[in-house]
């Protein structure tokens, strides 16, 4: 079966959902059967039979999600996990927000499982990112613990950051109403 549905992911050409994603609008197509069984988000969209158009395919504009991030969705949709070592930390964050949106919960709990095994290397990329994905996304509770608990452990990881100023108030609100927080507010003027 698994050999199928990768013929199938290699072959969507013929697919009856037409999906024009990021800001460039490239078109990628995928079988509706495929998304309605793995995505929340797809099965409320793709259910309802007037979105059809006249060839009876689905269209869809998601100019938010790149195209290059929708492709590794839809691989996973097809093939099953992938390896996320072979995309760069940036991608990865990618592909966890949109899977957010797109509720793929399997998705979800792997690509957050990775990130949190790999946690010290995300910080370490870009912390004020990080800290900016778990404090907007409320999906991704395991995930925010972990940035907040290496935070509170490692408080240069964060401050550091010539951006940590950058934060926006809600993150900074998750890391400062930690009970553990173990620097003295005033330290941080020093950064």
């Amino acid at each position: 079966v698994g050999k199928d549905f990768k013929q199938l992911y290699e072959n969507r050409e013929n697919g009856d959902v037409v999906i024009y994603a990021g800001e460039e609008l490239k078109e990628l197509r995928a079988h509706s059967q495929v998304l309605l069984s793995c995505s929340s988000y797809f099965r409320g969209i793709l259910s309802y039979e007037g979105a059809k158009d006249y060839a009876g395919h689905f269209i869809l504009k998601k100019s938010n999600i790149l195209a290059s991030t929708f492709e590794v969705i839809l691989k996973f949709a097809y093939c099953g996990p992938t390896d996320l070592h072979e995309l760069d930390n940036a991608m990865v964050l990618k592909v966890l927000i949109a899977v957010d949106e797109l509720g793929f919960h399997k998705l979800i709990n792997y690509v957050e499982k990775f990130i949190i095994k790999n946690l010290n290397d995300f910080l370490r990329e870009d912390p004020v990112k990080m800290v900016h994905i778990v404090a907007s996304h409320e999906t991704f509770e395991d995930l925010k613990e972990f940035c907040v608990e290496a935070i509170l452990t490692e408080p240069d990881i964060l401050f550091g950051s010539g951006k940590f100023l950058t934060l926006e108030e809600s993150a900074w609100m998750s890391i400062l109403k930690s009970d553990e927080f173990i620097i003295d507010e005033l330290e941080i003027w020093d950064y």
